[in-house]
């Protein structure tokens, strides 16, 4: 497996990566094909489609809430911040 794949796979377990380990492998090896056949650049249609399959990919993690502990930490820089921008 590359280390781009793995990479784009490193937050999934499971089932779950496996799927999306296939998808991402699929659509690395359709852009390399597309970016050979076109001499370095890609055809906006092959664009359009892996921004669509990499869209469709992400959008279950994309969707989930963070968990607690990031969002509190988030929580906090925010409230930091807003003390700094009023003193």
């Amino acid at each position: 497996m590359s280390r781009l794949v793995q990479r784009d796979c490193a937050g999934f377990s499971g089932e779950y990566r496996a799927a999306v380990e296939k998808l991402t492998q699929q659509a690395w090896a359709d852009e390399a094909d597309e970016v050979a056949r076109s001499g370095g650049l890609l055809d906006p249609r092959v664009r359009a489609r892996l921004g669509r399959e990499l869209r469709a990919i992400y959008e279950e993690v994309v969707s989930d809430p963070l968990p607690d502990d990031i969002q509190d930490a988030l929580n906090r820089l925010e409230q930091s911040t807003k003390k700094q921008v009023r003193s």
